[in-house]
């Protein structure tokens, strides 16, 4: 095979060409399992360990969520390896619920009465006003809430540094949800995404500055999760806790 810096337009010479003992050097599994060996704009086949380029997709990969922690290979112990594997599963789930909510649920009779004679007179729904009694779209956050407050009281088992990664990771994950335009007609504040988050996020923070006070984390383990808080991109309900 040839060794090439950062070429992923396709296999180079015959990059392509493995056997059963060949590994895919960014994905570390073995080549047959790797779904981009030779696929155009990716190509891991022409990855080796002595490009920087291929080397940094190693390491996003290998690393998962921890990347966003700016963690590098050598920080990662048992802990950190815990952690990112709980926020991979909680990103799947929360995708799932996020985009059930997204999608909303049909409920009839919550339109705006109208005046027209056809109501008056208990009869059929007429042509004129047809468009007030079509079913309207109303959006329940609740799902969501639980999904995030379940995985927050499972970093509660942890040891401190996984929980502390976990509970920012999840911050992460749920922080950039946004309500779409329509009706909430539950009155449970973890219903209305604006409240829910602001609730969420307060419970990670309180959580995370107790802990940077009472447990043993090092210098450097602080400044990442500090650095990582400030690199959230808070919506205007929580952005008074920016210096939490």
């Amino acid at each position: 095979s040839r060794l090439t810096d950062s070429d992923v337009k396709g296999p180079v010479e015959s990059n392509q060409l493995f056997c059963h003992q060949c590994f895919c050097y960014v994905c570390d599994k073995v080549a047959s399992e790797c779904s981009v060996w030779s696929a155009s704009g990716v190509c891991h086949c022409n990855a080796h360990k002595k490009s920087v380029f291929w080397s940094s997709k190693r390491d996003k990969v290998v690393l998962g969520y921890l990347q966003m922690f700016n963690f590098n290979l050598l920080e990662i112990d048992n802990d950190l390896r815990l952690a990112e594997s709980l926020l991979l599963q909680l990103g799947e789930e929360l995708s799932m619920e996020y985009a059930s909510f997204q999608r909303g649920v049909a409920v009839r009779g919550l339109a705006v009465q109208c005046a027209c004679h056809c109501h008056a007179a208990n009869s059929l729904e007429c042509g004129n006003c047809q468009s007030n009694h079509l079913p309207l779209l109303v959006y329940d956050y609740t799902k969501v809430f639980k999904c995030v407050c379940r995985f927050l009281g499972r970093a509660e088992r942890e040891r401190p540094k996984a929980a502390a990664v976990m509970r920012l990771g999840a911050a992460k994950l749920f922080i950039t949800h946004c309500a779409p335009p329509g009706l909430v007609i539950s009155h449970h504040v973890e219903a209305r995404i604006e409240e829910a988050l602001h609730l969420l996020l307060t419970r990670v923070t309180e959580v995370v500055r107790r802990q940077m006070v009472q447990c043993d984390f090092s210098p450097e383990f602080l400044q990442k999760l500090q650095g990582f808080y400030q690199t959230l991109p808070l919506p205007p309900s929580c952005i008074t806790q920016r210096n939490s």
